[in-house]
C-alpha cells in the first residue's frame, strides 16, 4: 500500500474463493489487476476501503479489498 491509501499498481491474486454481487465467481489464486487511474479507494462499508479492479480471466469489473488480495 502506497500513502492515502492508495493501492500499488500491478497485478494481484485473490485469496479466497467468492461471488461478487454481480454473480461473478472468483476463485483463490485468479488474477486481478489494479490500475494506476484506480488504486484510490472508490468507497468503504464498515471501515474497509474498496477498489476498483479488474479481474483478469473474465476482464470483468469487480470490487475488492485489501483482504481480499496478496501480491
Amino acid at each position: 500500500m502506497l500513502d492515502d491509501k492508495q493501492l500499488s499498481p500491478g497485478v494481484y491474486r485473490m485469496k479466497h474463493d467468492s461471488m461478487t454481487t454481480a454473480y461473478l465467481d472468483t476463485y483463490k489464486d485468479d488474477k486481478i489487476r489494479i490500475i494506476e487511474e484506480e488504486s484510490t479507494p472508490v468507497g468503504e462499508v464498515l471501515g474497509l476501503d474498496i477498489y476498483s479492479a479488474v479481474h483478469l480471466p473474465t476482464n470483468k469489473r469487480m470490487y475488492i479489498t485489501t483482504g481480499d488480495i496478496t501480491k
